[in-house]
């Protein structure tokens, strides 16, 4: 019942204008508690339009949703969701062995026998399809040398599906500065521009966390979290395992045992003898992990790391391979 009031929602959208959308039934919708979000690019928080809950808005050259996910992200205040239909390209060909070659982008407007056209055109076209220029100037007549031409996909200008206006209802954008929207920018396919939001609550920016989280969140992966306050447990930090009757540093080796805060089995020991080489950097200890993807959604080590373990006790993941990404001076607390 579910996916039906799904596709019929989709199904509204590819057809309709934007106040055609509207959010499933009550007793449809997700039960799980909100999250707030621990920062956003943007600084900004708003509200989703379905949940409720709240969720960050876009900054800057983010993407920005489309239709039937009612538009989220929306981008936040001062700047507008820009969103086009992609540039024009010629039909894909194949070589004699089978091998695709590089479509060609097409070039608007372009001339032929001294006509102008800003659409692709079927003017003697041998197969009455519609056919571009492309590694041409604009505005310049098309070589009679028959490696300057090629026929139009079917969404180009011209085209027999060709995008337009509607379309860009489900397309999503990026967020450009709202005074785009008035600057003359040659824009040689559709487009348009969807207002950012007028009503926010500001929340920390991600820029505001040291450079190495800041980053993560950015590539959405999950970060190193800083020592929990109060006893440390050995190696937590990322920080090495020294001998008792020598500074020298050595590489980490974790005893689970030791260990009353973390569960689970122990990552592999480090190699030795003839396994070392060159490239080998021994583990600096662990840490427990934050910006973990939900693991009913995901797999949690895709977008994290392979070794990462759950802690009853503490309710985090941990992981050693992390350390190798963390800042020499560590992460900040």
């Amino acid at each position: 019942m579910i996916w039906t009031f799904t596709l019929v929602g989709v199904l509204i959208s590819l057809h309709g204008e934007v106040d055609s959308f509207s959010c499933a039934p009550p007793e449809f919708r997700g039960t799980t508690p909100c999250e707030i979000p621990k920062c956003c690019e943007s600084g900004q928080l708003t509200t989703e339009v379905c949940s409720g809950c709240p969720t960050c808005a876009a900054a800057k050259d983010e993407e920005c949703g489309a239709g039937f996910e009612a538009f989220q992200p929306a981008c936040s205040s001062g700047l507008s969701c820009f969103t086009r239909c992609g540039p024009c390209t010629t039909e894909v060909n194949y070589d004699e062995d089978g091998q695709a070659l590089k479509a060609n982008t097409c070039v608007f407007p372009f001339k032929y026998k001294n006509e102008t056209h800003n659409k692709c055109t079927t003017a003697d076209s041998d197969n009455n399809k519609p056919w571009c220029a492309y590694d041409i100037q604009p505005n310049t007549e098309v070589p009679q040398d028959g490696k300057h031409w090629g026929d139009c996909n079917y969404d180009c200008p011209g085209g027999d599906s060709e995008c337009d206006e509607n379309q860009l209802f489900n397309v999503r954008g990026k967020c450009v500065p709202k005074m785009q929207e008035v600057v003359r920018i040659a824009r040689p396919f559709t487009h348009n521009f969807r207002a950012g939001l007028t009503d926010t609550k500001p929340i920390k920016k991600c820029s505001e966390e040291g450079p190495y989280i800041h980053q993560r969140i950015k590539d959405q992966k999950c970060y190193c979290l800083p020592p929990q306050l109060g006893p440390k447990q050995e190696g937590e930090g990322c920080t090495k395992k020294l001998l008792e009757d020598t500074t020298e540093e050595q590489p980490f080796i974790f005893d689970a045992g030791n260990l009353p805060g973390v569960n689970g089995p122990p990552p592999p020991p480090p190699p030795s003898g003839d396994d070392f080489d060159d490239d080998f950097k021994p583990a600096r200890g662990w840490c427990f992990l934050g910006g973990v993807k939900d693991p009913r959604y995901y797999e949690p080590e895709t977008h994290c790391y392979d070794d990462l373990q759950w802690s009853e006790t503490e309710q985090k993941y941990w992981s050693t391979s992390a350390c190798d990404d963390v800042p020499e001076g560590g992460v900040q607390e």
